[in-house]
């Protein structure tokens, strides 16, 4: 959920259509005195954030700050505010107070004990006012997007070095033992990938196996034989280069879905995979 886009609905919830005290708890009155209470408790106060990263809709542990008046007296009254499995009670004593409930799922008010509520009798006012709530992302979620940066500037570097060595198979005849060592064991990930895939009857999967296959024999052959003896690069070079550029081109994106997080919250963005992102090139969208 975008910041922008959230904040609108909190201004709509909280400004033009205020969750009044009223609405929250409605009692019936005799002579001033309120009877048969009952809470609102599907009132929705506030929303958790989520965030959309490669596809897939994360959400975040987050923060919401309430302030409010809980004012029902005479009789006791226990109330919460609950966000999932995280809650925070809520204190009676007509004071303007503020609550921090941790969670990630809608925050609402809970009422422990809404039999006991409804058979009390409060002297002349029963009532809470939400008077405003804020919503932020918690220091857990902020963490765990760090942690997510550091390994997906990994996931990136890592990517970004295969492209390279892809880009340049052409002279693999060229190239050092370590060189040739690196790509081949990737390579040969692949191939083993692939071909589970082909065997459960993906056809592209069988294309890209036989391809790979070749560059897997060519690297093998170049750590086995002399240079000069190696056959040239045919159709597997494009292939190669292909997936490995797609492949980066996955990892960027998420990477900057991440970056975009960070500025969304206004919180200093994580170096490791703003660096890396700069050594992106044009041909990837750098």
């Amino acid at each position: 959920m975008k910041k922008k886009l959230f904040m609108l609905s909190l201004l709509v919830l909280f400004c033009s259509a205020k969750v009044t005290a009223q609405e929250m708890i409605n009692c019936t009155s005799i002579a001033n005195v309120k009877t048969r209470c009952t809470v609102d408790q599907q009132a929705e106060l506030g929303y958790e954030i989520t965030s959309m990263i490669g596809g897939r809709e994360i959400i975040e542990s987050t923060e919401f700050s309430v302030d409010y008046l809980l004012d029902c007296r005479n009789s006791p009254i226990y109330l919460s505010l609950v966000s999932g499995t995280g809650s925070a009670t809520l204190i009676n004593d007509g004071s303007v107070h503020t609550a921090v409930v941790y969670g990630k799922d809608t925050l609402k008010v809970v009422d422990t004990n809404p039999s006991d509520t409804y058979r009390r009798y409060y002297q002349q006012v029963c009532s809470l006012d939400i008077q405003d709530v804020r919503v932020l992302p918690s220091q857990d979620a902020i963490d765990q997007w760090a942690y997510d940066a550091i390994d997906q500037a990994d996931d990136i570097e890592k990517s970004l070095t295969l492209y390279e060595l892809a880009a340049e198979y052409i002279h693999y005849r060229d190239w050092s033992i370590s060189k040739t060592e690196l790509l081949l064991t990737e390579v040969n990930r692949k191939v083993t990938y692939f071909e589970n895939r082909c065997n459960r009857g993906d056809a592209a999967a069988c294309s890209a196996k036989a391809h790979f296959q070749v560059v897997a024999n060519s690297l093998q052959a170049r750590l086995d034989s002399d240079p000069s003896t190696l056959p040239p690069v045919g159709a597997e070079s494009d292939v190669l280069l292909n997936y490995y550029k797609e492949d980066l081109i996955a990892e960027v994106a998420i990477g900057r879905e991440m970056l975009e997080r960070f500025e969304e919250w206004e919180i200093a963005i994580n170096e490791e995979l703003d660096d890396i992102l700069l050594q992106i090139p044009v041909e990837i969208g750098g």
